[in-house]
């Protein structure tokens, strides 16, 4: 089995031949706005990797979430495993720049058998003016776009009998924040006022 490398680089490749339209550009939760996983608008290049159809490469820390992006923003969770930190990223989409990184220490970890797993899988979601970020070994932490925190609520989402650790993403619906609480002692849906 493969460890996963201390970092990750991010890619981002041109997808378009346009200016996609703002809807477009909005991938606002796991899934994408609707939970479709359906870009609509968009096409992909028929050939891309490292020096094809690539406009930047960023290292970051570790981490296993997909990018939640809004107009000029990109948000990302990490790990950094020697800080015992967990992460929240924001980045520039035309040049890949990391505007700010907000973190959370942690005292330890949940327990994670597989060597791949990661405390930072959890996908970031927006309303175009909150990011709500979601720790299964921290709880949540809601930032306006500039990273300042806005509130969070810290608890664990799930009980302790998890190989790969906490991966159920936070999904925003009519203005509800919903969370997924596997397992445990009290299993279901977590619902709250973003």
């Amino acid at each position: 089995m493969k460890i996963p490398p201390p970092s990750l680089i991010i890619s981002i490749f041109l997808l378009t031949s346009h200016t996609p339209s703002t809807e477009a550009t909005n991938w606002s939760q796991f899934r994408g706005p609707i939970g479709q996983s359906v870009a609509n608008g968009q096409s992909l290049p028929e050939n891309f990797g490292p020096n094809q159809n690539e406009l930047w490469k960023t290292e970051l820390p570790l981490g296993h979430s997909s990018p939640c992006i809004w107009g000029d923003r990109i948000f990302l969770t990490a790990f950094d495993s020697e800080a015992m930190e967990l992460q929240m990223i924001g980045m520039r989409p035309s040049d890949g720049k990391v505007l700010w990184t907000k973190s959370r220490p942690l005292r330890s970890l949940q327990r994670y058998a597989h060597a791949a797993s990661a405390p930072s899988v959890s996908t970031p979601c927006t309303d175009g003016t909150r990011i709500v970020f979601l720790f299964g070994d921290f709880g949540l932490v809601v930032t306006d776009f500039e990273g300042k925190q806005i509130w969070e609520k810290q608890f664990i989402p799930h009980g302790n009998d998890f190989e790969f650790g906490y991966g159920a993403s936070p999904v925003l619906v009519d203005g509800k924040l919903l969370i997924n609480c596997d397992g445990g002692v009290r299993p279901g849906l977590l619902c709250l006022d973003i």
